[in-house]
């Protein structure tokens, strides 16, 4: 009878967790300002069936630590402290629906889960999906002058999003005349393609290329390579031989 209190009693205060921080939110008072699942688009909500079955939204990541994260969901003055336990099955996804990972996470995003609820534990969840509402990756292309260069980035002013860095990696695609990052001069023209963040103005490029006209420029500019050099051999040796 009191272990069936108990689980009475818990399935009770999860639910009251699910409806009031809509009210708390709403009213724009303490929680809303220290914890704001809100800011990114989340709902705060707590929800467990009598299965077992788990439903968390706007829970702040406080750790990740392996294949495991923790969070909190936070009413005024209450907060539960989530172990959210995830695995090879587990589906990771974004805010707009696109895959992820558990790499993707970091401290201070908020997330929402499923699963089920670990039977003895204490708020402890194996889960089946972890949407990362912090992370919606937003792919653009940026045109502009390049008016800086550095080991791994570069600077271009753009009309519609202002200074743009642009990060390079390993797994960046160099278009056309471009080869490697070394190839890109200040005042040249670029488009970058790759996942724009526009808090920070900064995109990561999947893929850099030369406008049209950069293009020419560059071509021209080149060395014409073995071609120049035959004919300087040609007449080299009509000289040699008049």
């Amino acid at each position: 009878m009191t272990t069936n209190f108990t689980k009475l009693g818990t399935v009770v205060l999860l639910a009251a967790f699910a409806v009031a921080p809509v009210y708390a939110l709403a009213n724009g008072g303490k929680a809303d300002r220290m914890f704001a699942p809100r800011s990114v688009g989340s709902t705060l909500e707590v929800m467990i069936a009598d299965s077992g079955k788990t439903t968390v939204r706007g829970a702040k990541v406080t750790d990740v630590s392996g294949n495991t994260i923790t969070a909190q969901t936070i009413w005024d003055a209450s907060s539960i402290t989530w172990t959210v336990r995830t695995d090879g099955d587990t589906d990771f996804i974004q805010k707009n629906g696109s895959g992820s990972s558990i790499e993707d996470i970091e401290d201070g995003d908020y997330v929402s889960f499923s699963g089920t609820l670990s039977s003895g534990s204490s708020f402890s969840v194996d889960a089946d999906v972890v949407k990362n509402w912090s992370l919606a990756e937003n792919r653009v292309s940026v045109a502009g002058t390049v008016t800086d260069v550095d080991s791994d980035r570069f600077t271009v002013s753009t009309h519609n999003h202002g200074n743009v860095t642009v990060r390079v990696d390993n797994g960046t695609e160099y278009l056309g005349a471009l080869e490697v990052l070394g190839d890109i001069d200040v005042d040249a023209k670029v488009i970058a393609y790759g996942a724009y963040d526009p808090d920070t103005k900064v995109l990561t490029a999947s893929s850099v290329s030369l406008t049209a006209k950069s293009a020419v420029e560059k071509d021209d500019k080149a060395p014409k390579g073995n071609a120049w050099g035959f004919w300087k051999k040609v007449g080299a040796f009509f000289g040699n031989n008049r």
